[in-house]
């Protein structure tokens, strides 16, 4: 279990960081409400094993020692800020008023603003994807089959085991995958090897 707790705590440093660094303060205080208040960083921790599985080596307490270990790291954060953006979207949707214990983004701030955090979210986590065009096409691609799922769901609701199924693959399976994806790519691993982890 401390395995994981070392990398979910680079994972956390990391992403406080980055959110502390967004403009204006407001907006920053909204990112972090959205992504500071709980969930299990699954994700990046995915993103984080792929990368030492396809062989890179997470170095130093801090995980920024090298180049692709602050990618790993780096696109870890950015595969969970782009989650948290799609929950964001996910609780104006469904008409959540909480979120991991707290008020939801929507709820706390307006829809306007929530959607504007969610856009925030997505803005900072392409910065940090921007390192290597492998990891920008990975994300690209789940998040266009991840806004498919969204308007699956709007227009029909599954009403089948297979297209519930279907419907999972598309909103939570393309980020697990493109989770994976990342770790290879922060590994620097051939095309192939990157494919087959995702």
């Amino acid at each position: 279990m401390e395995y994981l707790e070392r990398r979910r705590s680079l994972v956390d440093g990391r992403m406080e960081a980055v959110l502390d660094a967004t403009e204006p303060e407001t907006m920053t205080d909204r990112l972090e409400h959205v992504s500071l208040s709980g969930g299990k960083r699954v994700r990046p921790i995915v993103t984080l094993l792929t990368f030492e599985a396809a062989g890179g080596e997470l170095e130093g307490e801090d995980g920024l020692a090298s180049e692709p270990s602050r990618n790993a790291v780096d696109f870890a954060v950015g595969i969970e800020l782009v989650h948290n953006a799609s929950l964001v979207i996910d609780d104006i949707i469904d008409e959540s008023d909480l979120r991991r214990g707290v008020a939801s983004a929507w709820s706390a701030f307006g829809h306007g603003a929530a959607i504007v955090a969610s856009d925030g979210l997505l803005g900072e986590a392409f910065e940090l994807f921007s390192a290597d065009e492998r990891a920008m096409q990975a994300v690209t691609e789940s998040m266009v089959e991840l806004g498919e799922g969204e308007a699956t769901e709007l227009v029909e609701q599954p009403a089948s085991e297979s297209e519930y199924m279907e419907l999972a693959r598309r909103k939570t399976g393309a980020l697990f995958r493109a989770a994976a994806e990342l770790g290879a790519v922060a590994a620097d691993a051939d095309p192939h090897t990157v494919e087959a982890f995702g």
